[in-house]
């Protein structure tokens, strides 16, 4: 019963995303979905079947490719009307709350089928999240950071081995970033944390102890800072301010 209701809400929430073009109602259809996964690990109901896996990874790899259109199309119209184009701050800011619950679903399936879910995650979504990897985009290539920890984290030695050599460079260069990146820098703490947990021998003595330089210096930085009214936890639904 369960997997036959989880059938039946992917298909119409899939052809709705399809025809929704309003990044708030798309966002929120997303969440709705991060809700039931995470209902799907904490009563373990059997429900996401390998036909739903199937058919919510297409999903998402759509949104990731809407996602690029929207790049390219902000890019052309950026060239066309000169540096000085105005932003349209708020789709921006839609985008990147879009980005984020999509990113909480990725991190969600590694954590509840590890290797069996980073597979089929490695060939339709990873090389759409590969390209944040080495763009100027500080939101995306913390998400990215975030989605290849979580691979590590939960994908086995496998993941481990195929990717910890690939992102410890990266970490190690955005941990060290100006005050200024502070979401950028704890992507990468938590990235260089789960490396250096489930790294083993390929965290050389020397990435090491260079990795505890670097987050000592981070939690000694005033940038690690928060005012009492700014205390920041982080929960499988988001992020929240007190």
């Amino acid at each position: 019963m369960p997997a036959e209701y989880v059938g039946s809400v992917l298909k119409p929430i899939a052809d709705a995303l399809g025809k929704e073009s309003e990044l708030g109602a798309t966002d929120s259809m997303l969440d709705a979905l991060h809700d039931m996964l995470v209902l799907e690990r904490t009563h373990k109901a059997g429900a996401l079947t390998a036909p739903a896996m199937s058919a919510l990874l297409q999903l998402l790899k759509h949104e990731l490719q809407k996602d690029e259109k929207r790049l390219k199309e902000a890019a052309a119209a950026k060239a066309e009307e000169g540096e000085d184009a105005d932003a349209d701050d708020e789709d921006d800011e839609e985008a990147q709350e879009l980005l984020n619950t999509l990113s909480y679903i990725v991190t969600e399936l590694l954590r509840q089928h590890g290797a069996a879910a980073l597979e089929p995650i490695e060939s339709q979504l990873l090389p759409h999240v590969q390209a944040w990897m080495g763009g100027g985009d500080v939101h995306r290539l913390s998400l990215g950071i975030e989605i290849f920890g979580a691979a590590i984290e939960y994908g086995g030695a496998a993941a481990g081995k195929k990717y910890v050599a690939a992102v410890l460079p990266l970490l190690t260069q955005h941990l060290a970033l100006e005050p200024d990146e502070p979401k950028l820098r704890r992507a990468a703490a938590y990235g260089l944390g789960v490396v250096s947990e489930f790294g083993g021998k390929l965290l050389s003595r020397k990435a090491e102890k260079e990795a505890v330089g670097l987050l000592g210096a981070a939690l000694s930085s005033s940038a690690a800072r928060y005012s009492a009214s700014r205390l920041r936890f982080t929960y499988d639904l988001g992020e929240f301010y007190l």
